[in-house]
Order: structure tokens, then C-alpha cells, then sequence
């Protein structure tokens, strides 16, 4: 996912949302649910959507058969 739709009152729609991914191991998962929002926003997204999994790298050999 690459974007979120917020509603929020004009002067307060956000230029970005930042997540802080650094704790996230190989796996886990990020959904809507696990974000708060600024004050004053609400994301109309489905708790239930993904935003970013943790996964392995590609290993060489995959990305040169691309």
C-alpha cells in the first residue's frame, strides 16, 4: 500500500505519516490498525488492510532471472 485515504479539515490534512518500521522482524506485517493518526485525522482505510511486510531478500540468483 502506498497510500492512505485521510479525512481530516483542510488545514489539517497531513503532507506525510511517518511509521517507524525498525522493530519489525522478518514477517511481521503492518496494517491500518497499527497506525495513529495525527490529532484531528481520521484514516478511512479498513483496519484490516496491509501497509508492509518484512520479508526476505530476493536471493541473487531470483533477481538475475528477472
Amino acid at each position: 500500500m502506498k497510500s492512505l485515504t485521510i479525512r481530516a479539515d483542510i488545514s489539517l490534512i497531513p503532507e506525510k505519516i511517518v511509521i517507524d518500521v525498525s522493530r519489525m522482524g522478518l514477517g511481521d506485517a503492518l496494517h491500518v490498525r497499527d497506525i495513529s493518526p495525527p490529532e484531528g485525522c481520521k484514516i478511512m482505510n479498513s483496519p484490516e488492510d496491509t501497509i508492509a511486510v518484512v520479508l526476505e531478500p530476493e536471493s541473487e540468483q531470483a533477481q538475475e532471472g528477472e
